[in-house]
């Protein structure tokens, strides 16, 4: 491939030729200012432009020459100053190969006037350009990159130095190539350094011996003189004039000087451009509000019919597309008149009575006589039936209720298509009376059997007429007319369900109210509630019984009534809403949870909550027990009182000494928290006195059970005659020990064994009674059958004590009383032994776990002879 031959760089000479009278005459006929005839001299500059733009292209490619901007006129194209073609257009593309390199110019001529001389302006513009190829000779497949440069020159600047520019006049948005070059080959590092207006603009190192830089150009700011530098050596300037890629838009209106409602507005956007290629897309703004964008964005937007609402300022934007640049025209001021004035309607008379005629009036005022209107009349935005002509007036011949609402009118102009409304006026027909409402009370869901009012009501009536009523179900009449607003259903049923309305006249006006509809269902029966009577709380021996009822439910209803064990109790079909079952008298085999279920023919079965029905037992038969032999206790001795009764439901028990209640807390004595125990821990003088206690429950309705066990006197032993007694009594005693060990050995032989009751305690005595009154009390331990009832020492039970310990013996009593010279009270050691009745004895039955038939035996004896010697059981 041949070596590119070098040509100078760049040079431009401009010469303008245009005399004074034909350039006055040509700015009069293009009605251009003298401002923009300067804008439009810098665009029919001829200038060579070259494409790609950044000067370097590849063989096989096509290179682009552009001269000027205007496409029309002869163009004479140069190649290293020689001519080599010609055409009619401003565009000349070449194939590139490798004796495309050269230096080529071009030269146009405009012939701006036929009739005058043709003024010429000539531009000779040269660009180098060189096409190098790396490697000039290659295999197929190979890879070859070829470059197009300006080659070395001594140049302004040193001379070791060269700084070319591509392209010198670029355009808005173009990519500008700042390329610097070392006269010789460097092996070393250096730094290479661009510039812009004598300030650095980029600076890289390299030990290559040429560099470039790329600048993007963003506005005519960017012109200047621009420069290199390598280490210390310095280029020349080269001076870059950047181009307008299009002008400031300029925007034209149409040449009607005054816009009226409905003419059409014209807008021209007018911009220059540098080039012909340059893609342009246009917007249009009325005060700073962009309009409906034109359709492919084209120059010219068009308002079809003015509207007095599109008075303002109007402004043209330009946009070119490819580089994203944008410029905007100056604003001109639209003011548009109206061709005439809003419409005024006018209603005759003021007021409107139903069956009366009014009219109304739509007064309009042109601005021009030649004005020709129509007119349209509105009622709620509907549009009314008017007259052929469509004139100005509109008559209502018999008002009704219904034509009542907002009216206004319209006035149309038929030429520009140009349509005005009037404000709205409200008519109200005043009516003989309002169309009627039918109500329904209740509200909601109607049930069988319910009661049903229907009210047909008239919300205002300001005639003295009377008013006549009829009710319609299902278009039938349920009455005559009546002058009763009201229908009563005293107890509805499914078949009465349908459409209702009803109908009002005065005689001359009938009305009728909108349709309601009525739906009668059955009604589902209710969650039942279960009650007690007389309470939950229930006293054995007293009648008792179980409610259930229900809130509401179609009748019948089906009851059931279930205990706890669900187990069905009763049941009946009813047609009442309560059903009371009997349950009798109340035993304890009674209590427990209770409920009750409901159903009917609309709903399954519903149960109640859960009841529970408690049996109080009234307290019966207090007993007192004591465990101690006698009753009379020696000084110090423990006393345990127990109280015990034979049946009560939560028995609470009060003790009481000489009918004195006695109260926890005393520090000789001690209530258990149950009350059922007293324990005096040291027996004193001041516990001696006549013990009971009282056994006390509650029932229903605040009742209170209360009994009373016998009274138990308690005294103090003496010490000075103990030794006394007992010699007295050791004989006794060892003769009774003799029989009761006789009685023992018949006993065994026979197999018989005794028993042992209690004696029934008669009426207290009083103190003084004589020594004949003898009565008989246990002084040792009862063995019964098979059982042994023992008390300690210390007055507890104690039945692992052996048997053969005790012995059962029966004394008499003497309740002489005692001398003055003895104590009182040793005169008779067994005078407070208590007496055991039969209900004490069923107590200690439940407490000992005894048979009341161990107890059953006689007790009272005649002692006035030993009949049981004491024996070992």
């Amino acid at each position: 491939m041949p070596q590119p031959a070098t040509k100078s760089p760049v040079t431009q000479v401009t010469v303008v030729a245009l005399r004074a009278e034909e350039f006055q005459r040509w700015r009069e006929i293009v009605f251009l200012s003298a401002e923009e005839i300067e804008k439009w001299r810098a665009f029919v500059r001829p200038v060579l432009h070259v494409y790609p733009t950044s000067g370097f292209v590849k063989e096989g490619e096509y290179l682009k020459l552009e001269c000027g901007k205007d496409k029309a006129g002869t163009v004479y194209w140069y190649k290293n100053e020689e001519q080599f073609k010609t055409t009619q257009t401003n565009i000349y593309e070449i194939l590139v190969n490798s004796k495309t390199g050269g230096s080529y110019s071009c030269k146009r001529h405009y012939h701006w006037l036929v009739s005058a001389p043709a003024v010429t302006v000539i531009v000779l513009s040269k660009e180098m350009l060189t096409l190098d190829a790396k490697q000039q000779h290659a295999l197929r497949g190979e890879k070859i990159v070829m470059n197009c440069r300006t080659p070395f020159q001594n140049l302004r600047g040193h001379r070791n130095v060269a700084f070319h520019v591509v392209p010198v006049s670029p355009l808005e948005g173009e990519t500008m190539k700042l390329n610097c070059r070392y006269k010789y080959n460097i092996q070393s590092e250096r730094k290479f350094s661009f510039y812009k207006k004598g300030e650095m603009i980029h600076s890289m190192k390299s030990t290559n011996g040429e560099t470039a830089y790329n600048i993007k150009i963003n506005s005519v700011a960017d012109s200047g003189l621009y420069s290199c530098k390598i280490s210390w050596y310095t280029s020349r300037s080269i001076d870059v004039h950047v181009q307008e890629r299009f002008a400031k838009p300029v925007l034209r209106v149409g040449s009607t000087a005054e816009v009226f409602e409905g003419f059409p507005i014209t807008l021209t956007c007018i911009v220059r451009a540098a080039r012909p290629s340059v893609q342009l897309h246009y917007s249009f703004y009325r005060d700073n509000a962009a309009l409906e964008a034109v359709r492919h964005h084209g120059a010219v937007y068009t308002i079809n019919a003015a509207a007095a609402n599109f008075s303002g300022n109007y402004v043209c934007e330009v946009i070119e597309t490819v580089y994203s640049l944008r410029k905007r025209s100056n604003s001109i001021h639209i003011s548009v008149k109206q061709r005439f004035a809003k419409p005024v309607l006018r209603v005759e008379p003021a007021e409107v009575f139903e069956g009366l005629q009014f009219t109304l009036t739509c007064t309009v005022l042109a601005a021009l006589p030649s004005v020709r209107l129509h007119y349209s009349f509105y009622r709620d935005s509907a549009a009314l039936q008017t007259a052929p002509d469509r004139g100005s007036v509109y008559t209502i011949n018999s008002a009704a209720a219904n034509v009542s609402g907002n009216y206004a009118c319209e006035a149309i102009d038929t030429v520009y298509r140009l349509m005005k409304r009037s404000n709205s006026i409200h008519i109200s027909v005043k009516q003989a009376f309002a169309i009627p409402m039918l109500t329904v009370h209740p509200e909601g869901q109607l049930f069988d059997g319910q009661r049903v009012k229907l009210v047909c009501w008239i919300e205002e009536y300001t005639s003295q007429a009377s008013l006549w009523y009829s009710f319609y179900r299902n278009e039938v009449p349920l009455q005559s007319p009546s002058d009763h607003s009201n229908y009563i259903s005293e107890s509805a049923h499914p078949t009465d369900s349908g459409t209702y309305h009803c109908e009002v006249t005065d005689g001359n006006v009938w009305k009728r109210s909108h349709q309601l509809y009525l739906s009668i269902r059955r009604i589902p029966v209710s969650k039942p509630e279960l009650i007690i009577q007389p309470g939950k709380d229930l006293i054995e021996g007293d009648p008792g019984s179980l409610i259930c009822s229900v809130s509401n439910g179609s009748l019948p209803i089906y009851y059931q009534f279930y205990n706890s064990s669900s187990v069905e109790l009763y049941w009946e079909l009813s047609n009442n809403t309560e059903l009371v079952y009997n349950i009798g008298p109340i035993s304890r085999s009674d209590e427990g949870l209770y409920h009750c279920s409901v159903r009917n023919e609309v709903t399954g079965p519903q149960h109640s909550e859960d009841i529970e029905i408690t049996v109080i037992v009234p307290v019966t038969d207090a007993v007192l027990i004591f465990f101690i032999n006698g009753t009379e206790i020696q000084s110090g001795d423990r006393l345990v009182l127990r109280c015990r009764v034979r049946e009560g439901t939560e028995p609470q028990f009060v003790w009481y000494r000489d009918n004195t209640p006695l109260r926890n807390g005393s520090a000789s004595y001690q209530v258990t928290a149950d009350g059922g125990e007293l324990v005096i821990h040291s027996f004193q003088r001041d516990d001696v006195g006549r013990y009971h206690c009282a056994a006390i429950n509650k029932g229903a309705n605040h009742t209170i059970f209360n009994v009373t066990s016998d009274y138990i006197e308690f005294t103090l032993r003496a010490q000075g005659y103990s030794k006394e007694i007992v010699a007295s009594l050791l004989p006794v005693l060892l003769l009774v020990g003799l029989v009761v060990l006789w009685y023992y050995i018949h006993w065994r032989d026979t197999g018989n064994s005794s028993t042992v009751s209690q004696p029934r305690r008669s009426q207290p005595s009083d103190e003084g009674a004589a020594a004949s009154n003898l009565e008989y009390a246990v002084v040792g331990a009862a063995r019964t059958a098979g059982k042994s009832i023992v008390f300690s020492s210390d007055g507890k039970k104690d039945s692992k004590t052996d048997p053969d310990d005790y012995c059962i013996t029966y004394a008499t009593l003497n309740l002489s009383e005692p001398s003055l010279d003895e104590d009182g009270g040793d005169g008779n050691i067994y005078m407070n032994i208590p007496r055991k009745t039969g209900t004490e004895l069923q107590a200690i039955e439940d407490q000992d776990g005894g048979s009341m038939a161990d107890w059953e035996s006689p007790w009272r004896r005649d002692l006035s002879t030993i009949q049981n010697p004491c024996r070992m059981l």
